[in-house]
């Protein structure tokens, strides 16, 4: 059984070296493979946030109304120990303000703002393969193209756009 018997401290050692040498060799990234996004719904319409572009998703909180403010400007909410603006999302991608805009999800990267949406689908990890350029798709459109996920398509939304127009809106 001498032969045969399994020396613990030997595998113990090359284990070590593998591991040590394992530091030493290029990471093989799947990250780049696939977008984390969240899927909202907007009046029918479906599109995608990127998660990295997002700091957290709220539902129902209780939004404060501004007086005299710009009619994209929902209000303020309180919203992990901070007082945000909230904006709707949906009249600064177009459409018109629903009833039900329980969703936020919160954003910026020096001042933080919320956007509210009516219906929060999920969260997906999309192939990048499943992603399609939108047709003029520009730096300055809020749409940066579009994707397949399972037999539904959903336009991707750029944040930094939206951020931006809203910074417009309070210039002029």
């Amino acid at each position: 059984m001498k032969g045969s018997e399994f020396d613990f401290a030997k595998e113990l050692k090359n284990l070590q070296q593998e591991f040590d040498e394992s530091f030493s060799k290029p990471v093989k990234s799947v990250a780049g493979e696939f977008i984390n996004g969240l899927i909202v719904n907007i009046q029918d319409d479906r599109y995608v946030v990127k998660m990295h572009e997002v700091k957290s998703i709220e539902t129902k909180k209780e939004i404060v109304p501004l007086p005299n403010s710009h009619s994209n400007l929902l209000g303020l909410a309180n919203l992990q120990s901070r007082i945000v603006p909230v904006y709707c999302l949906e009249m600064l991608m177009g459409y018109q303000k629903s009833k039900n805009a329980d969703w936020l999800i919160t954003c910026g990267d020096t001042e933080t703002i919320a956007l509210a949406f009516e219906e929060f689908e999920g969260q997906f990890n999309i192939p990048k393969d499943a992603i399609f350029l939108h047709e003029g798709a520009s730096a300055n459109l809020p749409i940066e193209g579009g994707v397949q996920i399972g037999n539904k398509k959903g336009l991707i939304i750029r944040i930094p756009v939206i951020i931006e127009t809203i910074r417009n809106l309070h210039k002029g």
